[in-house]
């Protein structure tokens, strides 16, 4: 019970005195904050031995000639961050990683020190024998540790694992390789080789998984038989026999798809038909299709696709129903979709798309006029007397009123249409819609009619004579509004595309 208390009220002392280094720390980093930086002297003094041995060598780099005042705290400060971290290196306490963190640590500082004269005196510990040898034993002892864990984890099937360990050892032999005075002393694992193996027989897991599942000849376990495969060759290369294992669980999968597409187009409706035509697909990225499962699958194409004959209306049509029906097939919204302009018997047809189109008109309206008030802020600069008598340009500003002619003329292209949608099954229409597709150009023009000729309108030209038509031609005009046209006409119909693809309709 004493020796408790005992361990108890030590700990507690320990605790307090980190607290009170830390805090002392604190302290002196808040004052070097506060007030001046200080001098490499106060650093060794205080214990910061890091920081004055830096300040110190910054200083020293920029003299020709070796400073007391400098090389003095240099030598003491390296001094002692050799020993602190040579006490590091040599703890049992301390790993592989840690010692040799150190021992670079101490080889990057002493490589700060750019003057040869003071660089010489400094103590150089890859030239410490004892050390280096120290270290390559805990280098050997972790690659040791490291191979006999990575055997106890290949045993029992955990390759990956050891596979992770030998990558270890690896790269700390590369972390080493350019130190030759420490490399030299180290016992080198090839663990390549070994790493080589572990795919292996990481490869050769994933097939005897593989295998096993191929034994139910089920379509789920054959995709799963797939992945394993797949997986095995990402470890090393496949066999002639494993190749043939892949052939196989394809035939399966494949085997699949295509019973599953023939009960699909039993139902004859156009959403199964075109499902059925995705897994015959499917099934021929994974195998040779038969002549028989060809002819099936251009059964589920033609049973899958929606027709639609394109019929033209109107005394003096704009278009033509093969033309229309060109441009409609040209920007379709859907693969299973054709449109047509006379009926084919090998093809029949599910819909018809009756477009009527009326007169196009290009009409150009009459000169208009309006007479407003119109103002506005306009700047403008004026001579004054300054304060010594001279005469200087100030810059004012005033609003300005005018009235002012407005006149303006419209020139207007117009194409009257509408669509009515068909369904041929039942005679109904499915939709239908009237629709007009309007282009129209304004000019205007102003004139002063009294007033300040500054508060005439800006967005308005002044310089247009609206009688010489300034306005693109009939011929331009037809050409805009047609375009403008078939674009609305299409985008109207790619909207519809639901109404089109009517995928639960059941074929005859």
């Amino acid at each position: 019970m004493q020796n408790n208390t005992n361990f108890a009220a030590m700990t507690t002392l320990i605790s307090f005195e980190k607290y009170f280094q830390h805090l002392i720390y604190t302290i002196f980093l808040l004052s070097s904050l506060n007030g001046t930086a200080q001098s490499p002297k106060k650093y060794l003094k205080n214990g910061f031995y890091e920081q004055a041995y830096l300040e110190s060598v910054k200083k020293q780099n920029k003299k020709v000639k070796i400073k007391k005042k400098f090389s003095v705290v240099i030598y003491e400060s390296y001094e002692q961050i050799y020993k602190k971290n040579h006490a590091v290196i040599i703890s049992s306490d301390s790993d592989w990683e840690k010692s040799f963190n150190a021992f670079i640590r101490v080889a990057n500082f002493r490589l700060k020190m750019k003057h040869p004269g003071v660089l010489n005196k400094l103590k150089d510990i890859y030239d410490d024998k004892e050390l280096i040898v120290l270290l390559a034993g805990k280098f050997n002892e972790t690659n040791f540790q490291a191979i006999n864990e990575a055997a106890s984890h290949e045993s029992i099937g955990k390759f990956d694992k050891a596979i992770e360990l030998y990558q270890a050892i690896a790269k700390r032999t590369k972390q080493v390789k350019p130190i030759s005075v420490l490399y030299d002393k180290l016992i080198i694992i090839d663990t390549e080789k070994k790493i080589i193996q572990a795919n292996q027989k990481i490869g050769d897991q994933h097939i005897s998984e593989a295998r096993k599942l191929l034994d139910s000849g089920m379509k789920k376990d054959a995709e799963q038989a797939v992945i394993q495969i797949k997986k095995a060759s990402l470890y090393r290369p496949l066999d002639a026999e494993e190749e043939e294992l892949l052939v196989l669980a394809n035939l399966i999968i494949g085997d699949a798809w295509m019973s599953e597409a023939e009960k699909l187009l039993q139902t004859r409706t156009k959403r199964n038909a075109r499902m059925a035509y995705d897994l015959i697909n499917k099934a021929r990225t994974v195998r040779n299709l038969s002549v028989a499962e060809e002819q099936l699958l251009n059964s589920a194409h033609q049973l899958g696709m929606t027709r639609v004959l394109v019929k033209v209306n109107g005394k003096s049509s704009l278009h033509s129903a093969q033309y229309l029906s060109g441009i409609l097939n040209k920007k379709k919204s859907s693969s299973w979709l054709t449109y047509y302009y006379e009926r084919n018997n090998n093809s029949p047809i599910d819909f018809e798309l009756i477009i009527e189109e009326k007169d196009l008109t290009v009409i150009l309206g009459d000169i208009r006029k309006e007479v407003k008030q119109n103002s506005k802020t306009v700047e403008y600069w004026e001579e004054e007397l300054d304060a010594n008598g001279n005469k200087v340009k100030v810059k004012k500003s005033k609003v300005v009123v005018a009235m002012v002619a407005i006149l303006s003329r419209t020139k207007t292209a117009n194409i009257p249409w509408s669509i009515t949608l068909k369904d041929l099954g039942d005679g109904q229409h499915v939709y239908s819609e009237t629709k007009e597709t309007i282009v129209e150009i304004i000019h205007q023009s102003a004139s002063l009619v009294s007033g300040d000729v500054r508060a005439l309108p800006e967005n308005i030209s002044t310089d247009i004579n609206l009688d010489t038509h300034p306005f693109p031609s009939d011929k331009e005009m037809t050409k805009q509004v047609k375009d403008k046209y078939l674009k609305e006409l299409n985008d109207l119909i790619v909207s519809k595309k639901d109404h089109l693809l009517n995928l639960n309709k059941v074929i005859d």
